[in-house]
C-alpha cells in the first residue's frame, strides 16, 4: 500500500444560527439534559443516599462489553493481537483487574504503575515499560521479569546498555519511534524516522552484543478522531521495519501503535458531540491492520500486535453523579446552578 495522504477539507464560512435545545440539525445534537436515574439497575438517588454525593459509579458490564468489542475488531483483522491497558488512564486496581480477567496486558509509564501492575499477578512478559524516564532500578527489574521495554531516548539506551553488561547477557528491547504525521508533529515520544535518528538508535542497538531490537512501538497522539493518521502510522511503521530489515537484518518480534483512540464522551473545545465524530473500534482497525498485514513476512509469521488503549476503554463504564446545591441568574438572563462537583473531578 501507498502512502496515504489527508483530505483536505473544504471551507465553511461562519455563520450564527439560532439553536433549539434538543433539536438535532446539521450543527449536531447538544449534550443531554435528562438526568441519568439508573446505572445497571442501580438506582442514582439510592447510591447517593448510600455513598453520598459527588459519586463515581463504574459500570462493570460496560467495561467488559468496551474490552470485549475493540478486541473483536482487531483480531478479525490482524489474528496476532493483543490490548495492553493503558494504566495511566485510571490505575484504580478494581478496573486493571477487571481488564485483566478479559484478557488485558499492562501498559506501564513508571515505577508506581509497574508495581501495580505486579501486585495485580501479571507476568513481567505481559507488562509494556514505555515512559521517556525508568530509573536503574526499575528497568533492572523489568529487565529480569521479562517486561517488553520500549527505549524513549540515547541516554536511556546507554543505561541498558551498561545494565546488560553488568548482567551479562544480551538484553531484548523495542525502539520508540515517532514521525511526521499531523500538524503540529507528535515529536514528544522517542525517535523521529524522517530526520534518520530512528534509524540511527536500532544500528546503535545492533553495533554490539548488549542490545537486541526485538519490537517498535509508536504513539501517535491524544484524542484522535482521524483514522487516516492511524492508516499513515502503520504504513510509516510498515515502510521503517522493510528499512531495518533489509539493512540491519532485524526480525521484530512485536510492534505496537500505542494510544490515542477517542472515546464518546465530548471534549470540552469539541464541535460536534462525540457519539457523532467518533470512530468506531473497527473504523480504528482496518485503519490500521491491512497496512501493517502487507509488511516484510509471511502472514503466519506477522509479528504481534500490540496497542494501549485508555480512554476509550473506560471514559464511558464511567458516571460521575452530583447534586445541584444552589441556583442563580447571571447578568445575561441565563440560569446558574452550582454543583457539589468541580472541574477537577472532571480533567
Amino acid at each position: 500500500m501507498g502512502e496515504i495522504m489527508s483530505e483536505k477539507k473544504p471551507y465553511s464560512k461562519p455563520t450564527i444560527v439560532r439553536h433549539s435545545v434538543g433539536v438535532l440539525n446539521k450543527f449536531g445534537r447538544p449534550p443531554a439534559t435528562i438526568p441519568l436515574k439508573r446505572i445497571d439497575g442501580f438506582n442514582v438517588d439510592e447510591l447517593v443516599d448510600q455513598y453520598g454525593s459527588p459519586l463515581f459509579v463504574l459500570s462493570v458490564q460496560t467495561l467488559r462489553d468496551q474490552y470485549k468489542n475493540l478486541n473483536r475488531a482487531f483480531k478479525t483483522r490482524y489474528p496476532n493481537f493483543q490490548i495492553a491497558y493503558s494504566y495511566k488512564t485510571n490505575y484504580l486496581k478494581s478496573v486493571c483487574s477487571i481488564l485483566h480477567q478479559e484478557g488485558a496486558w499492562a501498559e506501564v509509564v513508571s515505577g508506581f504503575e509497574y508495581d501495580i501492575a505486579r501486585d495485580l499477578e501479571n507476568p513481567g512478559n505481559q507488562i509494556v515499560f514505555n515512559g521517556p524516564y525508568k530509573t536503574r532500578d526499575e528497568l533492572i527489574r523489568a529487565f529480569k521479569d521479562g517486561a517488553m521495554i520500549n527505549i524513549d531516548n540515547f541516554d536511556e539506551m546507554q543505561l541498558m546498555e551498561d545494565i546488560a553488561e553488568e548482567m551479562g547477557k544480551s538484553l531484548e528491547v523495542g525502539i520508540r519511534i515517532n514521525m511526521d504525521l499531523n500538524d503540529p508533529p507528535w515529536h514528544k515520544f522517542g525517535f523521529n524516522v524522517e530526520s534518520g535518528q530512528a534509524f540511527a538508535a536500532v544500528k546503535r542497538a545492533e553495533a554490539d552484543s548488549k542490545l537486541k531490537v526485538v519490537g517498535l512501538h509508536m504513539h501517535a497522539g491524544t484524542y484522535i478522531d482521524d483514522v487516516s493518521i492511524y492508516s499513515r502510522a502503520a504504513q510509516g511503521m510498515v515502510n521503517f521495519y522493510t528499512a531495518i530489515k533489509e539493512q540491519l537484518n532485524v526480525t521484530l518480534k512485536y510492534w505496537d501503535m500505542g494510544g490515542g483512540y477517542a472515546s464518546h464522551n465530548t471534549l470540552h473545545t469539541a464541535y460536534l458531540p462525540a457519539e457523532q465524530t467518533c470512530p468506531t473500534y473497527d473504523q480504528y482497525a482496518e485503519s490500521i491492520c491491512p497496512f501493517l498485514l502487507s509488511g516484510p513476512f509471511q502472514a503466519a509469521d506477522a509479528p504481534l500486535l500490540l496497542i494501549e488503549p485508555g480512554r476509550s476503554l473506560v471514559d464511558e463504564p464511567f458516571s460521575l453523579v452530583t447534586s445541584v446545591v444552589a441556583q442563580k441568574r447571571l447578568p445575561s438572563g441565563q440560569r446558574g446552578i452550582v454543583l457539589d462537583a468541580g472541574m477537577n473531578l472532571m480533567s
